[in-house]
């Protein structure tokens, strides 16, 4: 399943549902999308050899932490370094809507969200290769070569 779809499924819920539940899951959604392409973009284009050297034998095992730090990292590239950034704010607003039930959640929230996300998978078609260089910098300084 290409992980984009969860954008799609962002749209039909603000589109289609006129309450507060529907707009904190378009949000959640939003986030999925952009956390599963760039997670799927970083294992792919990362080396191999150097995935498996830190423990990365499957997708899953790339956590939002991890693409943040590897993103985030100074020698990290502009493109990369601002990817980083907004699927942070995008993860931020994902905790809100999952985990604040006393903030107001608005339908401009949500597409503020959606269109966030929108501009963030645009941007992932320019940068994906960056991305697999920054997890296997990444990885190298954080795990030791196997002896």
């Amino acid at each position: 399943m290409d992980a984009r779809s969860f954008l799609g499924t962002a749209q039909f819920l603000l589109s289609n549902r006129q309450d507060e539940a529907a707009y904190r899951s378009a949000i959640s959604r939003a986030y999925y999308a952009c956390f599963l392409t760039t997670r799927e973009i970083a294992f792919r284009c990362c080396n191999p050899a150097v995935r498996r050297s830190g423990g990365v034998s499957r997708e899953r095992d790339i956590r939002h932490s991890s693409l943040k730090n590897c993103c985030l990292k100074p020698e990290a590239g502009l493109a990369v370094k601002q990817l980083g950034k907004d699927l942070d704010h995008l993860r931020g607003s994902r905790e809100d809507a999952d985990y604040e039930m006393s903030k107001s959640i608005s339908s401009a929230d949500a597409q503020q969200a959606i269109d966030d996300a929108e501009a963030l998978l645009e941007e992932l078609t320019h940068i994906g290769d960056a991305i697999g260089k920054a997890l296997e910098e990444y990885i190298r300084a954080i795990y030791k070569p196997k002896a």
